[in-house]
């Protein structure tokens, strides 16, 4: 009995053994289990370095004890150093045909005869260990609105292995139509590269989407749709424009423009679109006058306008609103005016050399009937046209005429001055020489105007015709026909565009964005000469330039 109890206490004592857990990089691992067998046996758990101490039965001697740790594959131990592999890790990003990632997609996978469920977060990405080894995973994975992805991996312990699902979105075809049409619709609360302005045709994910219009012009509109797999779906919007009262006060009878279109010839007081808009407003009497105007929706706004009068007779007035008038328009400017009777002069940069465009076939004009007038040449000579005369632009020979047709000074002279005709130009320069008419143009002062280079002066050009329009230049004869000439050119709408019911006798010019007259205005208070230069952003803007210094200046002109 006494041998017994012994024997059983000798049992129940435990014997201690220790050790070190690593992974295969010889890394400790902290927290791994130690299960020694027996039920004598003293659970452990290894420190931070990997060192463990357990204790087992006495009896049998030599039982391993189990190793685990969360993520390895299980190994057993009798002491000392125990390596646990660790089980292979499945990895990847799940996205679709354009490289977006797939959020929230299943992943199922299948490998030696077990499953296992997971999913990927909300950029795509998935990562999990498999207690597997040296063996292939077959996944399929899957997502609301795309097509299915099927594929695998070959696992092996203390490697990471990658998976590349690529899930096709399922796809339908959204048409967006609104009236008016042109705006930049919202899809899903952004604007899409491929529909920058309706209608427009855009391919969307299947499912629930959200058109809308947020558009400071139209009332907000929005629309849903819901797209199904090759499906199709138009949405149509008539949009309702925002609105908000504007009215304009303005001193007297003119032209009103918003935004570049005339809207009445005196106060207005009307619904217009919401936004910024531009007044001008421009009358007989006044400087053109701009100002902007912010208009909100469903509010009254109210401006009155206050433009600078042209006083008549004020030469330093004058020159003071012209000069912020050409500041305001922006571009290069010579002007020049003079009085045909009193010989007063007015100008700001009248003598900077700019392209003169067709102004330069006044001096031509000028040398042909000079020598006509000294017995030169006869009107009724005819000109044989050479091909290189023929020049394209304006004018009519360059489709009407051919090379060897001899045509009469006076019909090339009439066609040069009343349709600008640049085939006459050139074959009246060939047969008169451009130095000729170079040398003439500097004995009656303007040694500046140069045909080949087509170079003037807005004052030089403007006292050519001040001098004509004195007869100071030809026969009374040849100033007759060419002052008849200049009054009835196809070109009227710069000088002569508010000077309605005046004779005017002038020369336009145009080339790109250069956009010249001079002429001869036969004022009932007066004639007087104007000569405009311009290069400016566009056409348009040089045109209105010289329209609305010609009405000023002759509003000058009226004391």
């Amino acid at each position: 009995m006494a041998a017994s109890s012994l024997l059983t206490a000798w049992l129940a004592v435990p014997v201690p053994f220790s050790g070190r857990v690593r992974d295969a990089e010889g890394k400790p691992i902290a927290g791994a289990s130690i299960t020694p067998h027996g039920p004598a046996a003293d659970l452990a758990r290894s420190d931070s370095g990997g060192t463990y101490r357990a204790g087992t039965h006495a009896w049998p001697l030599g039982l391993p004890a189990q190793v685990r740790a969360d993520g390895f594959q299980p190994a057993e131990t009798r002491g000392g150093e125990v390596v646990l592999h660790r089980w292979p890790q499945l990895m990847g990003v799940v996205v679709d045909e354009i490289g977006d990632p797939v959020p929230d997609a299943d992943l199922t996978l299948t490998a030696q005869g077990r499953s296992w469920r997971t999913s990927a977060d909300s950029e795509g990405r998935f990562a999990l260990f498999l207690p597997i080894s040296g063996d292939s995973v077959q996944a399929t994975v899957g997502a609301l609105g795309h097509e299915g992805w099927s594929g695998s991996a070959v696992l092996q312990l203390d490697r990471e292995a990658t998976l590349a699902p690529k899930l096709a979105r399922q796809l339908g075809t959204l048409t967006i139509i609104t009236d008016p049409a042109g705006v930049n619709p919202l899809i899903d609360t952004r604007h899409l590269d491929s529909c920058k302005a309706t209608p427009c045709q855009v391919s969307l994910p299947v499912g629930y989407h959200t058109v809308s219009v947020d558009d400071p012009v139209f009332v907000p509109w929005l629309a849903s749709a819901r797209l199904a797999k090759d499906g199709a779906v138009n949405v149509a919007a008539t949009l309702v424009r925002r609105l908000g009262r504007l009215k304009v006060n303005v001193p007297g009878t003119g032209e009103l423009a918003l935004d570049g279109s005339q809207i009445g010839t005196g106060a207005f007081n009307a619904d217009v679109v919401t936004g910024q808009h531009t007044l001008t407003y421009r009358s007989a009497a006044t400087w053109p006058y701009r100002a902007d105007v912010q208009v909100q929706w469903q509010q009254a706004t109210e401006v009155t306008l206050g433009p600078h009068p042209v006083t008549p007779g004020d030469s330093g007035t004058f020159l003071t609103e012209l000069q912020a008038y050409l500041t305001a328009t922006g571009g290069t400017f010579g002007v020049y005016l003079e009085q045909l009777s009193s010989g007063r002069t007015l100008a700001i940069d009248q003598d900077a050399s700019m392209e003169a465009a067709s102004v330069i076939k006044i001096p031509v004009a000028l040398y042909l009937l000079s020598q006509v007038d000294a017995g030169q040449v006869k009107l009724s000579d005819k000109v044989k046209l050479e091909a290189k005369d023929f020049m394209g632009g304006t004018g009519i020979l360059y489709g009407s005429a051919k090379a060897g047709d001899e045509i009469p000074y006076q019909d090339l002279l009439a066609d040069l001055v009343r349709q600008s005709d640049n085939t006459a130009w050139q074959a009246l320069q060939r047969v008169l020489d451009p130095a000729k008419i170079d040398g003439f143009a500097a004995a009656q002062g303007a040694p500046d105007c140069h045909q080949l280079s087509d170079q003037c002066t807005a004052r030089q050009a403007g006292q050519l015709l001040s001098k004509l329009g004195r007869g100071g230049l030809l026969s009374g004869d040849s100033t007759d026909r060419l002052i008849q000439l200049l009054e009835t050119t196809v070109f009227n709408d710069r000088i002569n565009y508010y000077l309605s019911g005046v004779s005017i006798a002038h020369k336009i010019g145009i080339d790109g964005n250069v956009i010249n007259d001079c002429g001869i205005v036969y004022a009932a208070t007066g004639a007087f000469t104007i000569c405009v230069f311009t290069r400016t952003a566009d056409q348009p803007t040089g045109i209105q330039a010289i329209r609305d210094i010609a009405r000023a200046a002759y509003r000058y002109n009226s004391h």
